[in-house]
């Protein structure tokens, strides 16, 4: 899978207000950089995350389950 930056596409909203989890390249408050799981709120315009701030720069959808 390729990396999609946030300017040029954002994840596909998939329910009331959101989509589904995706995985995220993000810079946190404290210029840590790294991945993790979230979804984006189409409604009010930011990510999903139980980790603070941070600042979200490309995404991908996650793999299919394995049979």
């Amino acid at each position: 899978m390729n990396w999609i930056n946030v300017k040029e596409k954002l994840p596909i909203q998939t329910r009331r207000e959101e989509s589904d989890k995706v995985l995220v390249y993000k810079t946190d408050i404290n210029g840590n950089k790294g991945t993790a799981l979230m979804s984006y709120n189409h409604l009010q315009g930011f990510w999903n995350t139980m980790t603070g701030t941070c600042e979200v720069t490309h995404w991908q959808p996650l793999p299919k389950a394995p049979k």
